[in-house]
């Protein structure tokens, strides 16, 4: 006033006053927001109440920082019931007016408040609060009232309570005559009874101006929440309070006014996330006298604290740099959405902070999404710095940098870039052109694989044909672009090669140009001729697969780096290059392809032989959760598309192997058996590239999904799909595996009370209390540590419960990231079921590309059905799995284990040897009989096994620092003594039966005990039914997918042939037979013999067409012809041959005789000699020779006599009775002798 009075007394300065105030008008942002429609005048009387509009997905009309004293924030939002209300620029509405209501006015005080909504706050889920004038809303009492100066959270918990809270203003408070705390629920559209009257009806509707403002705010202040609606809310105002310790007279306040603050809380909810509006309209002190605070003004001292507590000590967050520090004096003077005196935070799970602070100048940096495809071309919206119009604000995701874009002062918006490779990265903002990124974040990379694409392929199977119809039809959501009318984009194609160690991903052409932003387009893929890259001589380096893109179409109005980029899934690309492709390389050229990969992918290095060998049936791929794990595209628990493995129900992928970049692919048919590509070209094959990828990505054969299709699926369609060169594929190059060698892992649980099976089969039950070693082993490379916290479940309705559950595991392997998971309370069970943390950092996994999370030496994933992170599996490199579930608030906890790790496992789940006798094994290498009794067990045992800081246990793996305020639960608990056995009647105060126990669990007995214990001890039918069921489950997986099934290994379909019977286990028989045309050559009919684990013998089938069964026939007759008639022919020619010789040899033509010479000179011979004619020259034959011989025939029997007195034969005299004739003596030869 005095300032006016002079500048109309002086017209100079007034003339100046005028000329700044026009100057920093236009100096004010531009507005270019789009202002909500406007609220038609409803009467008063009207029989229905009108609602408050919802600005759905639009930004506020104004920004802060630009508006007046006095004026309203959102003008348009008037109630139309009373159109000259107006409302106070930084407040909403209260006061009982509006019908607030009021707990006692005093300091101290909390007053409880049933909510008629469930408010989601810090994990919990509450529907009560107590206001308390103390400036803070609590959902349990404090310990001891307010203290003077409270740590949160308590120290002292759990002896004692630590409380959930939301502090806008925690400290005591001194009331005076003007102070007044003000509270009430609302909901928005809520319709006013006729008897309540017309203002009940002004109330409600004011509320829903109400929710709709905090809409706005939120929106303009916080990423993430275009599609957030509240529906409910929870209003509470501290007016002129003061502090505790303050002297004041109300009679002299207006003459001697004292310090007071008044501030406000806006919670909103649809249920599902909270957000909390805080606004500080004047804040004069900052402690209380208690807090040794100044007793004259309220400051020094230990200041007020500002934040949220999650209560039973999971954590406090504040608000820097405010909350209990002496800069809170300023909070009424700064805003973190760029509006004077207003804060903003979302809290349902985490609390994150909206905008910026102005002068905090390094924090954290939000995106919204917090994940996006590695391709890049999403639009994500950053938080953390505070921005102008001009800076220079530069985005980092990983080791890439985006320029990014204005967007209001407490947001920015930076595209993604094209990251080959996937995970979670260091994300950071700059707005200093990257000069520095003080604010700094995370971003998830999704492999593109496991994303739902935005642009949808109708009829995915005409895509993937070589011929592809005359129509082809992609679908998008124009959201997703802009909610904007008007704008064209352009659909691309977008091709991938690897050529040497670079991947290169390039733009190949468009489909169409300036098509409406419709969410649909239709074309001709026959009328394509791209001509960008092509001629390619080499034709393994065509781009033989890609994706689609669609962007906004460039104009002089238009940036099309200003809109987000939407992919399609990865396709063959033969529907848009095949023409091309036919010029270049002619018709066959998907042949020509399929031989040139072949002969590339021999010269690479061999890697099947690295891999694991594929379970042999579905059980057992199920059962072997350590190493293998579901298909994304083919998963019968999840998205069974299969629209690579058509008649396979599941497939599994293997580990990447660490060197070799490779893994194994296991698919099967419904009936659970093994699809092998050598059968089928629809079974699973080893792939040379992983589909996951491996570290260090960026390289060839690297890069998630991409070098899968490069060097394993691409491929496929050329020789399979495309060609009839199957052969190269499924039985050369990517022969799948037949399961023979697979061994199943070895399984222990621990579940219920808990009750432990061993890896050997050795049932028992352990009830301490504290940190025990579930499993841990000496190997270098199963240098495995498994933990876990015992703790005494909650006090029921009828006392103690004198056991004990699993509450939390932590794990880590080598030097891998320690990973920890806590069954959560019950109210913070309503989203999540268990809370996950990776060296201390909170992950969730309640969508579908983050399911499967990726961190040093280990990864996480949780199945892709369950959806409330109550199943998650914890898999090693070195292929130990450990599967935790949340049942009632307990853990069940199973291990998976190699059969390397076997002797050299220790802890509670016992000794794998597979001799039971000797698997409860103390620390000190002591054993203790397994038929010893579970308290002999828990005192001798397993309590060696607690975590005590030593070489043998190891240290402890949990965070106490976070979730527990001292080691409570980590002492050995000498007074602790939990019930061993059975009881024999249920506790008192129930109204539990024990024939009900007996229907349940049956009767007394080993196979029941379990049951029957968890019943009789807790009086819970859910925990008994859950412990019942977890150890059928487990027993029945033991017998059946973790048994050795024995293989015989697979036999090639051979070509052209059809094949009956396709189970390679024991017991399996296969027939084969061909197909029309052909003819089987080979053995027809298999069987698997189990004993000696081999098919029966035979000759490998193969199929040959009529002419080849022509000329085999053909060929056979004449072998068999020629086998018998050359023998006979050179018999023949030899005979005569010799009978020539002997015809020209006089020698050879003498008759061999027996002489008889008269008289006693004559001298008889009985020697067998070999008689050899000797070759000669001359065609005569040569003279007898002179030498006298006896020669006997062992050929014929006949014994010769020559004389040797003449050159020539003499005949002897005739005996009596011959008549002349030589005499012939024979003799009998044996069998040996006649056959040789």
């Amino acid at each position: 006033m005095g300032l006016m009075n002079c500048c109309i007394a002086h017209p100079v300065l007034l003339g100046i006053f005028l000329l700044l105030t026009i100057c920093a008008a236009q100096n004010f942002p531009q507005q270019v927001f789009q202002p909500p429609p406007q609220i038609p005048n409803y009467a008063l009387g009207s029989g229905n109440r009108q609602v408050a509009p919802v600005t759905y997905n639009t930004r506020p009309l104004t920004q802060g920082q630009i508006l007046m004293p006095g004026q309203e924030r959102y003008p348009d939002l008037r109630n139309p019931y009373i159109q000259d209300q107006r409302r106070d620029p930084l407040f909403y509405s209260f006061g009982t007016e509006w019908g607030d209501k009021s707990p006692e006015q005093r300091g101290g005080v909390t007053e409880n408040v049933n909510l008629p909504f469930q408010l989601p706050f810090f994990g919990g889920m509450y529907n009560y609060s107590l206001i308390a004038t103390d400036g803070f809303i609590a959902f349990a009492p404090p310990p001891h009232g307010t203290a003077n100066f409270p740590v949160f959270p308590n120290p002292k918990y759990p002896r004692e309570r630590d409380h959930p809270f939301i502090a806008p203003f925690y400290s005591k408070t001194g009331f005076t005559r003007r102070s007044q705390v003000f509270y009430r629920p609302m909901s928005r559209a809520q319709v006013a009874n006729p008897s309540q009257g017309n203002w009940v009806r002004v109330q409600m509707m004011e509320n829903d101006l109400i929710l709709e403002s905090a809409l706005r705010d939120i929106r303009f202040g916080m990423i993430g929440a275009d599609d957030f609606l509240p529906l409910h809310g929870l209003l509470v105002t501290w007016s002129n309070v003061t502090y505790e310790g303050k002297a004041f007279d109300n009679d002299k306040l207006d003459t001697e006014p004292v310090p007071e603050n008044s501030f406000q809380a806006l919670i909103v909810t649809d249920e599902v996330r909270t957000y909390a509006i805080f606004n500080y309209k004047e804040v004069s002190w900052t402690t209380h006298s208690g807090a040794y605070g100044d007793v004259h003004n309220g400051l020094g001292g230990k200041p007020a604290s500002v934040g949220f507590n999650g209560g039973n000590g999971t954590g406090f967050w504040e608000l820097a740099p405010f909350s209990r520090d002496t800069r809170l004096a300023q909070i009424d003077e700064r805003s973190n959405i760029d509006y004077m005196g207003r804060y903003i935070f979302r809290i349902d799970e985490i609390i994150q902070p909206a905008g910026c602070v102005e002068g905090v100048y390094q924090g954290i940096a939000y995106a919204a999404p917090s994940g996006g495809s590695m391709l890049g071309g999403d639009m994500v919206n950053v938080t953390g710095p505070c921005f102008l119009p001009n800076s220079q604000i530069r985005c980092k995701f990983g080791q890439y940098e985006t320029q990014g874009s204005y967007i209001n002062p407490v947001q920015a918006k930076c595209p993604t870039p094209t990251m080959f490779e996937a995970g979670w990265r260091e994300f950071g903002v700059s707005v200093d052109g990257g000069r520095t990124y003080n604010f700094r974040g995370e971003f998830f990379v999704v492999q593109h694989a496991r994303i739902s694409p935005p642009v949808t392929l109708r009829k995915i199977d005409d895509w993937f044909l070589e011929a592809p119809p005359n129509q082809l039809t992609l679908e998008w959501n124009p959201r997703n672009m802009t909610w904007a009318d008007g704008l064209q984009v352009d659909i691309g194609v977008w091709g991938y090669r690897e050529k040497s160690d670079l991947p290169e991903l390039r733009f190949l052409g468009n489909i169409a140009t300036n098509v409406p932003n419709n969410g649909r387009y239709t074309f001709d893929p026959n009328g394509l001729n791209p001509d960008r890259f092509g001629n390619t001589k080499d034709i393994y380096s065509i781009f033989s697969f890609g994706m689609l893109r669609i962007n906004a179409s460039e104009t002089s109005a238009v940036n099309p780096n200003e809109y987000p980029f939407l992919w399609s899934e990865i396709i063959p690309l033969a529907w848009f290059s095949r023409r091309r492709w036919r010029q270049d390389h002619g018709n066959d050229y998907a042949d020509k392809y399929c031989r040139a990969w072949y002969y590339q992918d021999r010269v690479l290095p061999p890697f099947i032989g690295y891999l694991e060998p594929c379970p042999c049936t579905m059980q057992q791929a199920l059962a072997d959760k350590g190493r293998f794990l579901p298909d994304f595209d083919c998963d019968a628990d999840g998205r069974s598309t299969c629209n690579l493995h058509k008649e396979a129900m599941h497939c599994v992928q293997g580990p990447v192997h660490p060197f070799m970049g490779a893994g194994q692919e296991c698919c099967y048919n419904r009936d659970g058996d093994l699809l092998l590509t050598h059968d089928k070209k629809w079974g699973g094959s080893p792939n040379r590239a992983h589909p996951w990828g491996v570290i260090p990505y960026r390289e060839s054969r690297k890069i998630p999904s991409l070098s899968n299709w490069f060097h394993d699926t691409a491929p496929w369609f050329f020789c399979c799909h495309w060609s009839d060169n199957c052969d190269y594929y499924g039985q050369m190059r990517r022969v799948s595996h037949d399961c023979v060698g697979y061994h199943p892992p070895g399984a222990a649980i621990a579940f219920g009370d808990p009750h432990f099976i061993t890896f050997d089969n050795v049932q028992y039950g352990f009830h301490g209390k504290g940190d025990f070693v579930l499993l841990k082993s000496d190997l270098k490379q199963f240098m495995i540590n498994v933990q876990a916290r015992f703790e005494q479940p909650p006090r029921s309705s009828f006392g103690m419960i004198n056991a004990t559950v699993i509450k939390a595991l932590a794990m880590k392997e080598n030097d891998s990231d320690t990973v920890e998971i806590q069954a959560r309370e019950s109210h913070k069970r309503w989203r999540y079921r268990m809370q996950v943390l990776v060296n201390g950092v909170p992950r969730y996994f309640d969508r579908p590309w983050i399911k499967l999370q990726t961190f040093k030496g280990v990864s996480i994933q949780s199945p892709e059905s369950n959806l409330d992170q109550s199943t998650l599996i914890v898999r090693f490199p070195s292929g130990i799995g450990i599967e935790v579930q949340e049942v009632q608030g307990y853990l069940h906890a199973t291990a998976y284990v190699p059969r390397e790790i076997q002797n050299h496992t220790y802890g509670l789940f016992g000794n794998w040897s597979g001799i039971p006798e000797d698997d409860l094994k103390t620390s000190n290498g002591i054993e203790i009989s397994s038929m010893a009794t579970d308290r002999t067990i828990y005192n001798d045992f397993a309590r060696t096994w607690q975590v005590q800081n030593t070489e043998i246990t190891g240290s402890s793996l949990f965070k106490y620092r976070i979730y527990r305020g001292d080691l409570l639960y980590n002492d050995r608990g000498d007074d602790w003594f939990p019930v061993f056995e059975e009881p024999i009647e249920p506790p008192p105060n129930t109204t539990l039966k024990m024939a009900e126990v007996e229907q349940l669990c049956g009767r007394q007995g080993p196979e029941n005990k379990e049951c029957r214990y968890d019943y009789l001890v807790t009086a819970n039918r859910y925990v008994a039914e859950s412990t019942a069921r977890a150890k059928i489950e487990f027993t029945q997986m033991k017998n059946t997918g973790l048994q050795t099934v024995v293989s015989c290994g697979g036999i090639f379909t051979p070509k052209n042939g059809i094949k009956e019977g396709y189970r390679i286990t024991s017991g399996a028989e296969t027939k084969f037979s061909c197909m029309d045309g052909f003819y089987l050559y080979g053995t027809s009919s298999w069987k698997c013999l189990p004993d000696e684990k081999r098919w029966t013998y035979g000759e490998l089938p193969y199929c040959m067409s009529y002419g080849e069964w022509s000329r085999w026939v053909a060929g056979t007759a004449m072998g068999i012809v020629l086998a018998v008639l050359i023998p006979v022919i050179a018999i023949t020619l030899l005979c005569l041959s010799k009978k020539k010789k002997e015809q020209g040899d006089p020698q050879a033509r003498s008759q061999p005789m027996i002489y008889q010479p008269p008289g006693p000179q004559t001298k008889v011979y009985k020697t067998v000699t070999k008689t050899v004619i000797p070759s000669t020259d001359s065609d005569s034959p040569s003279p007898p020779s002179k030498k006298s011989t006896l020669e006997a025939d062992a050929g014929n029997g006949v014994t010769y006599v020559t004389k040797t007195v003449t050159s020539s034969p003499v005949y002897a005299k005739p005996a009596n009775g011959t008549n002349g004739s030589p005499i012939r003596t024979t003799r009998n030869f044996g069998r040996r002798e006649t056959q040789a």
